[in-house]
């Protein structure tokens, strides 16, 4: 009897070792697939795809024919729809957009549809492309090799927002840079607080995309020197964030206006002094949430000093009586 619960008891023991060393061998493998295939995978694919978009030259203008250089594109892949690039950092991407059947397709997939972790940079599926679209949203994965939308992250540093204020974000319609306005951390669960819609790719009339904006402007960790209109369109950049369970880090900014210089006055950029952050973040920190007045009360009291248009700041009441509708759809 004592020798068979001996026998039982080494079989247990090396059942055991061997279900440790088949968990060590998956563990080890899944490390260097995440860690060293995928992005190996990935540096391939964007690089195949980049000799296409810069055609032998790094340099890209407004006179290019870029339906016809979109068009190239597209024969590997219809579902590119733009280039993001962002100076200094390593972001310089294709952007696509999946069917709607599959919205997060390009969340493990890379430029050529093969399957990837890490993923791709990919155009929000609420609404489908348009170069018009009020809001285009972009996604993409914060990769700790920095990689994708890792960069972000380092907005967190004026002096890094300083060396890189515009995104450069071109599509077959043409080139378009856009000037980083706000950037801000938001939460994506309830038990945080209230989730800011950020998303939303379209708006019912100029008194509520100009509150959006300013839902924006008080969340930026940085006061940038930045004016807005009911006209502008945006470009919002949206990536994982880990200051808290399922957080982003949020870089939204607006399209350079025809006839507009690019440049932005960085100099005038500081850290925001008390910006608004998810009411789980107070929590967790044991601070005192700030009082922020309402849109329609900061646009009374004449306190939105980046309102640029004079009709902007005389809409008071009845916004939906003052404002006709966008005909951005």
């Amino acid at each position: 009897m004592e020798r068979s619960y001996k026998y039982e008891k080494l079989v247990f023991i090396k059942l055991g070792f061997v279900v440790s060393v088949i968990l060590f061998v998956f563990s080890c493998v899944w490390v260097v697939k995440i860690w060293i295939i995928d992005p190996y995978f990935l540096d391939r694919s964007v690089n195949n795809i980049s000799s296409l978009y810069y055609s032998g030259s790094n340099e890209v203008n407004e006179n290019l024919n870029w339906a016809k250089k979109f068009d190239s594109l597209t024969v590997e892949n219809p579902d590119i729809k733009g280039w993001i690039k962002i100076e200094n950092t390593v972001i310089d991407y294709p952007v696509l957009q999946s069917e709607p059947e599959t919205p997060i397709f390009y969340l493990d997939h890379d430029c050529y549809k093969k399957k990837n972790a890490n993923g791709s940079i990919f155009i929000n599926a609420s609404e489908r492309f348009r170069p018009n679209l009020k809001n285009i949203v972009l996604h993409g994965h914060n990769l700790r090799s920095g990689r994708l939308f890792g960069a972000l992250i380092k907005y967190e540093d004026l002096d890094f927002y300083k060396k890189s204020p515009v995104i450069e974000f071109n599509t077959a319609y043409g080139m378009s840079k856009w000037k980083i306005f706000s950037f801000f951390k938001t939460n994506t669960r309830p038990d945080q607080g209230e989730i800011f819609d950020y998303l939303r790719p379209k708006f019912n009339n100029n008194f509520d995309f100009l509150e959006f904006l300013y839902n924006l402007k008080i969340r930026s960790l940085i006061d940038i020197p930045v004016n807005l209109t009911s006209e502008d369109q945006i470009l919002t950049l949206s990536t994982c964030s880990y200051e808290m369970k399922d957080f982003r880090t949020v870089v939204v900014a607006r399209k350079v206006r025809e006839g507009e210089s690019s440049e932005v006055k960085v100099e005038l950029a500081k850290k925001a002094k008390n910006p608004l952050w998810p009411d789980g973040w107070y929590r967790a920190k044991n601070l005192k949430k700030p009082e922020i007045i309402s849109f329609h009360s900061a646009l009374s009291e004449g306190a939105i000093s980046w309102l640029e248009l004079a009709e902007d700041r005389q809409l008071k009441l009845e916004p939906d009586k003052k404002r006709i509708k966008f005909n951005f759809r």
